[in-house]
């Protein structure tokens, strides 16, 4: 004759139970993180109104900066910022280049 195991445990499916319950929310609230950093990177990235300018023989970023914002601004964070935006490399630039400036 067969012996029956009776689970006198029932923790057992408890704790299966709990740890599905905890590994959805943990997923639920990872996808709410990337969904808010996403939606602010997108935002972020629209507020800024880019101008194409054409480089001609003699241009430098710093002359361009001098040309096309007003004096009150810091010319290296501005120089810093067309270069990150163009993802240039050095400051050396070339006649018939198009280059983007933010206009603020």
């Amino acid at each position: 004759m067969k012996k029956r195991v009776i689970n006198y445990y029932p923790a057992d499916k408890e704790k299966k139970s709990s740890r599905g319950i905890f590994f959805n929310l943990t997923l639920i609230f990872i996808c709410l993180i990337l969904l808010i950093t996403i939606s602010y990177i997108a935002s972020s990235n629209s507020l800024i109104e880019i101008k194409e300018i054409k480089i001609e023989t003699g241009d430098s970023l710093w002359k361009i900066v001098k040309e096309h914002y007003s004096t009150e601004i810091n010319i290296r964070k501005k120089i810093y910022q067309i270069r990150k935006i163009n993802k240039l490399s050095s400051a050396k630039l070339y006649p018939g280049q198009t280059l983007k400036i933010p206009q603020t």
